[in-house]
């Protein structure tokens, strides 16, 4: 639907992630800033995906900072499903490098959101997930969900006197990242 192949012929070679949560403790912007690299030919625009599957979102705020900006939109009917087309400043050809930066808000109609991670469809040499809660909503709870070809890893996190918590993986990929947190006692199930 964004006129291009997924996956790309780009790779992450590093990406740092960093979610900021506000006072209610729900997500409310995520700037993500990564070295690409064509492993193929040339690449001269990366899709990015937001999905939130079995839960239909307005689409989200999702912009260009740096290295390129966005060409094109998407949101499947379901709502499960939005895209758009970085494009690059400059085309990449392989194996050459980028510095790419974007930014993805969510609107106010946006369903409340206490997860945050970052996905990848090959290896990365390093992936940075850090999350920054707002004072007034420090989680009672938090957990780690990695999941890889091989399976799904849960661990409890603290904030151990923090706000915030960084997930650092080396060598990462393909798999995603993900960190939960809820307020409370725990009344669902980890998994």
């Amino acid at each position: 639907a964004l006129g291009t192949p997924y996956p790309d012929t780009s790779r992450e070679l590093t990406t740092h992630s960093v979610t900021d949560v506000d006072a209610d403790g729900n997500v409310f912007r995520c700037i993500t800033r990564s070295v690409v690299q064509s492993t193929v030919g040339t690449v001269s625009a990366i899709p990015f995906l937001e999905l939130s599957p079995g839960i239909s979102t307005p689409a989200p705020l999702l912009d260009a900072v740096s290295g390129g900006s966005i060409s094109e939109r998407y949101s499947h009917p379901t709502g499960e499903v939005h895209g758009a087309l970085f494009e690059l400043e400059s085309p990449l050809t392989a194996p050459g490098t980028a510095v790419i930066e974007w930014s993805i808000a969510y609107p106010d109609d946006y369903p409340p959101t206490r997860e945050t991670g970052h996905a990848v469809a090959r290896q990365c040499r390093e992936l940075m997930v850090w999350t920054r809660f707002h004072p007034d909503a420090l989680p009672d709870w938090i957990e780690e969900k990695i999941e890889t070809p091989t399976g799904i890893h849960l661990a409890p996190l603290s904030l151990e006197g923090r706000s915030s918590i960084h997930q650092v993986r080396r060598a990462f990929g393909p798999g995603t990242v993900e960190l939960r947190w809820g307020f409370g006692e725990r009344t669902d199930q980890p998994g």
